[in-house]
């Protein structure tokens, strides 16, 4: 009878204990397959500035470029991460003409004088997150952008081919700005602080910039703004005019 009873009370201690450990088992298992579920992660944007002797290097992350005319786009457009004037005003008029822009361009698949170029000067094509620097004569590039509804600009070469393009005469010295590629990466170079033009071209080539095209600047046409990695807006020269610039290179995030 005593050995029956404790075969009986053996018998449900190993069942208590089954239950016990079951249930810890339970609750330490549960967690880990809820931490181990597949979560793909959100993009975050980046606003890389690299700094040397006499240049800023801006290097963002990005979705999208676009060319944009007539209007500036809004500081308050949270999505842009840089914007700044890109092929040359002509004249300082009161109101905007889409010809007061020098060379030919396409802004979001709407083509204007795009066989009036001077000699010297390479382009720009974009469309979403593709981007190039073309010669004046690869039309078939500016052919494809014009029917994908991308955009392009104009602009004197700076380095070409990772040489100094000598075809630009400047000697005063000024802010310089101009849109680069080193390594397959977008980048836009301007200079800290007013130097002669052919200082700001060694600059971009000891940087190892492999094209870069000038972009406007000047009293006026070098207004322009970035968004930092948190966010946080910058203005770069104070706009003194507003019809100034006539065109816009926008990046956004």
């Amino acid at each position: 009878m005593k050995s029956s009873k404790k075969t009986h009370f053996f018998i449900a201690l190993v069942i208590v204990l089954v239950i016990v450990i079951g249930f810890i088992e339970f609750k330490v298992t549960y967690p880990i397959k809820e931490a181990t579920t597949d979560i793909t992660p959100s993009k975050t944007y980046t606003m890389s500035i690299d700094t040397t002797f006499n240049l800023y290097v801006f290097q963002p992350s990005f979705s999208r470029i676009e060319l944009k005319t007539g209007t500036m786009p809004s500081t308050e457009n949270d999505s842009i991460a840089f914007c700044a004037a890109a092929a040359y005003t002509k004249s300082i008029l009161d109101t905007f003409s889409i010809d007061n822009i020098i060379g030919g361009h396409v802004a979001c698949g709407q083509p204007h004088n795009i066989d009036t170029t001077p000699d010297h000067y390479g382009r720009f094509v974009c469309k979403d997150d593709y981007w190039q620097f073309i010669e004046i004569e690869d039309v078939a590039t500016v052919d494809s952008i014009i029917k994908e509804g991308g955009s392009m600009f104009t602009q004197h070469w700076v380095i070409k081919n990772s040489n100094i393009y000598l075809g630009n005469k400047r000697t005063a010295s000024n802010y310089y700005r101009a849109l680069c590629e080193k390594n397959d990466t977008l980048m836009i170079a301007q200079s800290k602080k007013p130097i002669p033009f052919r200082i700001f071209a060694k600059a971009l080539k000891a940087y190892k910039m492999e094209n870069a095209l000038y972009m406007d600047m000047g009293s006026g046409w070098n207004h322009s703004f970035y968004r930092d990695s948190d966010n946080q807006i910058h203005i770069l020269f104070k706009r003194p005019d507003e019809y100034y610039c006539t065109n816009w290179i926008t990046i956004y995030k």
